[in-house]
């Protein structure tokens, strides 16, 4: 050596050594003895690997697979403490904390100590001077580095063969790792083989690792008949007598249920969790297979998004379909399965709603009525917004049924057994009633009560004298029998009687309506013989008094002989009596214009003539034997009032014709 690697010799011969580098360096090789990890394959199908844990006193390291079910502590001690130790840990593998752990002890070697050593004062010169700028320096660090890989080869095989002359120690048994197998890595298998039997001990319940889609398509199988292999591998449906039923005493769905029953309701996530790990060991997938099979034979039901599912559809088939999916579904055991008697009513009633023949069978209900209610909500739906518009009972009634179908249906209709077959089924009469309301109401049945609706506004509003109030109180009684029926839930089962009060009713406005028209042509009559008696009415010409009469003749207006007839003509009477007084007060204020005209002649001309009074012979008859003589009477003398009054001093001879 140079001057220079003579110091840098005499270095390393002075490099301390630290625990945390030794440790280190034995776990690196400890790690790579076991590399690959051990592994075994139970019945064929499932791989069971040991992770790979170092212990030096009381404190394990991990150095591989940690996250694997079973683990394989290394251990090494000085010979002389070899039997001590050894005992020490078998009666450790007797305890329940470490069901699920293999012990592994070898005896410790100086020369494997020193190796260490060595390999450590290797790795740390090169580590400090791989970067010197002598070329010298930098092939000696290349050297340190080779020889401390040839060094932990060298430490491999030491390991390797102080654990192989080493014992496996398992739940209180110690086995010679020699008498297994001379190579160590054959040696492990053996050995994890015989204990994955035990830690896994209920694995062959169910020794099936499962197709994501079998619990899917074991849920859709319909008829137990058809499956298969494929569909049922761990042979859950038995035929006995011809008939198909799922084996609820198989080992696995006892264990589901076991577990189930000891812990409640339980969630998928945590079913996975317990099954998939000691003593079962089952795939996820064949989980939920066996979670399907106990749900189709109703020994449990599943509770998704807060609704309980008991029957076969597409809601427990999406609740089971993946592993993502199970795991926040409530899976529970089932103790309300529904009587013989209930399925039986539920199956006549359905039978009677839907029209084909159900069978009492649980998930036959089900599939019927996920099948045939979104129909009836749908045939019923238009019903409420007819009941409310003529202010009839039920609409609420309707609305409560869809709401009730619509809860069904999100369950895949689970409660439909409950709900139909209980001795009391409210939604089976809800949808009787709303199905026999819907069919009664046929238009003629619905112009009739819309006509009686009508008719109760109208006569509410009429006057409450007159022709207009004898109707009122006439048709009280017909209108109180009739909202009598009409707020009644079979109101559609009193057409006839609905139909009967109608006509009453009709009856009575049309002879109001011919009443009251009648009245009005008598009033109109009235007028024109008024017409004649007013002072003003021999001042206007001919033509203007038939003008006059015409217009009374216009007033007379001819209606339908119905409630709405009679709305009009009780209109028209406020527009009649203005119309009369309007025409009245037009002739007179005519005719009075006229006679103030004539009589300022009449005064004017007697003035220039001297005469400074009114003076007029009037003959009158002796004998009045008749209206219109009394009448032309009193008119002329009326004219004469009012010629007077534009006098001061006036002289009137009656004489006698």
């Amino acid at each position: 050596f140079s001057e220079k690697l003579n110091d840098i010799e005499q270095e390393r011969a002075r490099i301390p050594q630290r625990t945390a580098d030794i440790r280190r360096i034995a776990n690196e090789a400890l790690r790579e003895v076991f590399n690959p990890l051990p592994s075994a394959r139970l019945h064929g199908s499932f791989v069971v690997t040991s992770g790979i844990k170092s212990q030096v006193g009381a404190q394990a390291s991990s150095l591989a697979g940690e996250r694997e079910t079973v683990q394989t502590i290394v251990e090494f001690v000085d010979p002389t403490d070899y039997d001590t130790v050894r005992t020490r840990l078998l009666d450790e593998s007797r305890h329940r904390s470490s069901a699920n752990t293999i012990y592994l002890l070898g005896r410790s070697s100086p020369e494997a100590d020193d190796l260490v050593a060595e390999i450590y004062r290797c790795q740390r010169i090169a580590e400090l001077h791989r970067s010197d700028p002598d070329q010298e320096v930098r092939e000696y660090c290349t050297s340190q580095t080779e020889r401390a890989a040839r060094l932990l080869l060298e430490l491999r095989q030491r390991i390797a063969r102080s654990v192989g002359q080493g014992s496996f120690l398992f739940r209180g048994q110690a086995t010679a790792v020699s008498a297994l197998d001379p190579q160590l890595q054959e040696a492990c298998k053996k050995h994890l083989a015989t204990a994955a039997e035990q830690i896994f001990d209920h694995y062959t319940e169910a020794p099936h690792r499962g197709e994501a889609a079998l619990a899917e398509r074991f849920l859709r199988l319909g008829d137990l008949r058809g499956v298969t292999t494929q569909t049922d591998p761990l042979s859950l449906v038995q035929i006995s007598g011809g008939t198909p039923k799922i084996d609820t005493a198989h080992k696995a769905l006892l264990s589901i249920r076991n577990y189930i029953d000891r812990n409640g309701v339980v969630e998928g996530k945590r079913l996975q969790e317990h099954f998939s790990g000691p003593p079962f060991g089952w795939s996820q997938d064949t989980l939920r297979y066996l979670v399907a099979a106990n749900f189709l034979a109703g020994e449990l039901k599943l509770k998704v998004s807060g609704r309980e599912i008991t029957v076969n559809g597409q809601q427990a088939i999406e609740a089971l379909k993946t592993n993502s999916s199970f795991r926040g579904v409530g899976v529970s055991l089932r103790h309300d399965r529904p009587s013989t008697e209930m399925l039986v009513r539920a199956a006549e009633r359905l039978t009677e709603l839907v029209g084909d023949q159900v069978v009492p069978l649980e998930d036959e209900i089900g599939k019927i009525a996920s099948k045939h209610l979104p129909q009836i909500s749908n045939g019923i739906a238009s019903l409420a917004g007819t009941l409310d518009s003529l202010k009839l009972p039920g609409a609420d009634r309707i609305r409560s049924t869809q709401r009730d179908i619509a809860d069904l249906l999100s369950a895949d209709a689970s409660d439909a057994p409950q709900r139909f077959g209980s001795e009391q089924s409210t939604l089976y009469d809800d949808i009787r009633w709303a199905q026999a309301a819907k069919a009664a109401l046929t238009p003629d049945l619905l112009e009739t009560i819309g006509s009686l609706r009508e008719h109760q506004r109208e006569i509410a509003g009429l006057p409450g004298t007159g022709v207009p109030g004898e109707v009122k109180s006439d048709s009280a009684e017909d209108l109180r029998n009739a909202e009598d029926h009409l707020t009644r839930d079979d109101f559609f089962k009193h057409k006839a009687d609905l139909a009967t009060t109608l006509t009453s009713i009709q009856g009575r406005i049309a002879k109001a309506v011919e009443d009251t028209a009648a009245a009005q042509k008598s009033l109109l009559v009235s007028a024109e013989k008024d017409f004649a008696l007013l002072p003003e009415w021999r001042e206007i010409t001919q033509e203007e008094q038939s003008n006059a009469l015409a217009q009374l003749a216009g007033l007379q207006i001819s209606v339908s002989n119905d409630i709405a007839g009679l709305g009009q003509l009780i209109a028209h009477d406020y527009d009649l009596h203005t119309r009369l007084n309007d025409i009245k007060r037009g002739i007179a204020a005519d005719g009075q214009a006229r006679q103030r005209n004539r009589a300022e002649e009449a005064k004017s001309k007697a003035l220039r003539e001297g005469r400074g009074k009114f003076e007029k012979t009037v003959k009158l008859p002796v004998t009045v034997t008749s209206m219109a003589t009394l009448d032309e009477v009193i008119g002329e003398l009326q004219t004469l009032k009012v010629d007077v009054g534009f006098w001061d001093e006036f002289e009137i001879k009656l004489s006698q014709e």
